[in-house]
């Protein structure tokens, strides 16, 4: 998704990675695209795209703008993750984030034009470190396996609408 930033992300990224000691990676996507290359730095890596129902169990955090779709993926694959929705305080990125906060998958999302290097360096500290956003973001995935989606909106419409399947 498209941003504008105060703070220098580059710098935000390099210093994130360097004071928790974390390797870092980049889907470049929107907004990431005039991100200029980390040269040698090996803990950071940029990539033009992931598919995330693969690449998400395979890592401890994810720091993304809140949009519903990406938001499923984490939930779906138990990893806590920050949310800074990009459209605040319209569109709905903040009030997803909100309800994952609630249920303790995340640390309170921060809207991405308040946040800055210091803030993004405490909330993934916090993310990384908190337990209990390890074992609701566990508890969520498994919620989420056992609920047939479909079904169970198919139903809802039937009994809420009135709509009957076709025979």
């Amino acid at each position: 998704m498209p941003f504008d930033l105060k703070m220098d992300l580059r710098n935000a990224i390099i210093s994130l990675s360097k004071r928790l000691n974390l390797n870092v990676l980049i889907v470049r996507g929107w907004g990431f695209e005039n991100l200029s290359d980390f040269g040698s730095d090996n803990s950071i890596k940029i990539i033009a795209s992931a598919p995330f129902d693969k690449l998400l169990p395979h890592i401890n955090a994810v720091i993304h703008h809140g949009g519903i779709g990406t938001i499923a993926q984490c939930l779906r694959a138990g990893v806590p993750f920050l949310s800074c929705p990009v459209i605040y305080p319209m569109g709905d990125q903040h009030f997803w984030g909100k309800r994952a906060y609630i249920v303790g998958c995340l640390p309170e999302p921060i809207p991405l034009k308040k946040l800055n290097e210091d803030v993004l360096i405490q909330k993934v500290s916090e993310l990384l470190t908190s337990e209990a956003f390890k074992i609701n973001s566990r508890r969520m995935a498994q919620c989420l396996q056992r609920e047939n989606g479909l079904q169970s909106a198919v139903q809802f419409i039937e009994n809420h609408f009135g709509f009957q399947r076709a025979k």
